[in-house]
């Protein structure tokens, strides 16, 4: 199955990719505010304020000729389940790709066709040369997902420290290249 682009939203089944809009406040704060997710990330309040915020600043994304973070809320059934973003990095056709998806919807393949969907879209319409990812090594779920989306682990883990706790942790990197056989 292909994706279906209508302006900046993908579809694809019974998923879509939109990007995130002011009104998207309260589903992502639910997500946002998790502790088994804002244990990763830098939310140090965890509450709608600190949602706000992220809103705020990932809509604006959208409004630069050239968005250096592209956040997508993912949405099944009408209902916002998930964040997913692709990253520029240092040079203009890399990206890193990343989720966060709300833990009653998990392992329900939703992560794995949401990266999907971006992966095409980064490879297809941006025209990457590669895409990148990294996970926790104790996130196999995340892991899964990137093996599904045919990347390849790069070298021994790195590590990375949770802002939140301050722990440290094993991290793996991923990565996958573009096809060059491929006629774009």
């Amino acid at each position: 199955m292909k994706n279906i682009y209508h302006d900046q939203n993908i579809y694809r089944g019974e998923l879509m990719l939109r990007p995130v809009e002011q009104s998207d406040i309260s589903a992502i704060e639910s997500i946002v505010t998790d502790p088994g997710i804002t244990m990763m990330l830098d939310f140090p309040k965890r509450d709608y304020e600190e949602a706000r915020t992220f809103v705020d600043w990932a809509a604006r994304q959208w409004h630069y000729p050239v968005p250096k973070d592209r956040i997508f809320v993912i949405i099944r059934s009408d209902q916002i389940v998930g964040l997913i973003d692709l990253e520029t990095l240092e040079e203009p056709d890399v990206f890193e790709i990343g989720w966060l998806l709300r833990p009653d919807r998990r392992n329900q393949g939703i992560a794995t066709g949401a990266a999907q969907m971006l992966t095409e879209y980064g490879f297809e319409k941006l025209h990457a040369t590669k895409l990148t990812a990294h996970c926790d090594c104790k996130n196999i779920p995340s892991e899964k997902v990137m093996i599904k989306l045919g990347m390849k682990r790069t070298g021994e883990p790195g590590k990375r420290i949770y802002p939140r706790t301050g722990q440290q942790a094993f991290e793996y990197t991923y990565e996958r290249m573009a096809e060059t056989n491929t006629v774009r």
